[in-house]
């Protein structure tokens, strides 16, 4: 299987800087907030 770029964490497997931001929201994010947002947008 061929590999794909991946935008935000890059080539080397690290986070890319213009991405950090939004890393750290996301990892501080409760999941089911997450989920109900999900649903609401669907």
């Amino acid at each position: 299987m061929a590999e794909c770029f991946d935008e935000m964490w890059g080539d080397a497997g690290g986070l890319r800087a213009p991405y950090r931001g939004f890393h750290d929201w996301f990892a501080e994010e409760d999941p089911k907030r997450l989920r109900a947002k999900q649903r609401e947008a669907e």
